[in-house]
């Protein structure tokens, strides 16, 4: 109904949508902002260290993530010879792992880095076939580094071992 001056009067309800509009609206901002700042944030890294005992040239290495979260890295055919196939294959228990990657590189000598992704085999597993470039002395000295990523959180197992004669 129009009022004396000649404007429609809505009402005192009119005043109250703006403010609970700015009250909705802040609150989603607020939500927003908080969101992207915790997707934002780098994910932590975590160093592993390999069982004491760990020879990967003579037998598959373990290491733990915390109390019961382990995995298992083996590495096939033994010897490990180089520029023959080489089958990676990572064991996981008691933690869930969506990626893993091993990057290798001479420890004595720079043979570039060479990666591999690993990929999942069910259970658990996953697996990958790589071939270590050749040596001019035969004998090489690697470090295979896993990179695993669970959740946001990325783990870095780095082991060494030797190939060749």
């Amino acid at each position: 109904m129009p009022g004396m001056d000649g404007v429609l009067s809505l009402g005192r309800g009119w005043r109250e949508l703006p403010r609970s509009l700015v009250r909705v609206g802040s609150g989603a901002m607020v939500l927003a902002i908080g969101a992207a700042l915790i997707l934002s944030r780098p994910p932590e890294v975590v160093r592993l260290t390999p069982d004491q005992d760990c020879r990967l040239e003579l037998a598959a290495c373990r290491a733990e993530f915390a109390p019961g979260a382990a995995l298992a890295l083996d590495v096939a055919p033994r010897p490990i010879g180089p520029n023959a196939p080489l089958t990676i294959g990572v064991q996981l228990a008691g933690i869930d792992v969506r990626h893993i990657e091993a990057s290798f590189r001479g420890v004595n000598m720079n043979m570039g880095v060479h990666e591999l992704e690993l990929q999942p085999a069910g259970g658990g597993e996953f697996r990958g076939s790589t071939t270590l470039p050749v040596c001019v002395s035969g004998r090489m000295s690697w470090e295979l580094t896993l990179r695993l990523t669970s959740g946001r959180q990325i783990y870095l197992l780095p082991v060494r071992f030797d190939s060749g004669a």
